[in-house]
């Protein structure tokens, strides 16, 4: 007898439908996992030694800094987070060059 429970399915339209991930610093859509990595102290460590302790990061391939939606614990430094900006969309972006000034 299998008890499993099967995760909801996210239809091919839903995601077709969804917004892309934009970078908060520079806009741009691409990104790549990279590792970095925290010191552990031997005095908060269990083993009682220094330990290097990996994070699994996610960052933009344009400006190497994290998005906070790839921060959800907030285990990354501030130093390495991307700063919210305003980025316009392409199709705002047309519209302003459209504008005539009087």
């Amino acid at each position: 007898m299998n008890n499993s429970i099967t995760p909801p399915q996210i239809s091919k339209e839903t995601i077709i439908n969804a917004p892309v991930v934009l970078c908060e610093n520079c806009g741009n859509s691409f990104f790549e996992e990279k590792l970095l990595f925290k010191k552990v102290s031997a005095l908060l460590s269990p083993t009682g030694k220094a330990e290097l302790f990996p994070l699994q990061v996610v960052v933009c391939t344009k400006c190497q800094l994290i998005s906070s939606d790839f921060n959800p614990q907030k285990l990354i430094p501030e130093q390495y987070l991307a700063k919210k900006k305003v980025v316009m969309q392409s199709n705002e972006i047309n519209q302003t060059n459209n504008l005539k000034t009087i």
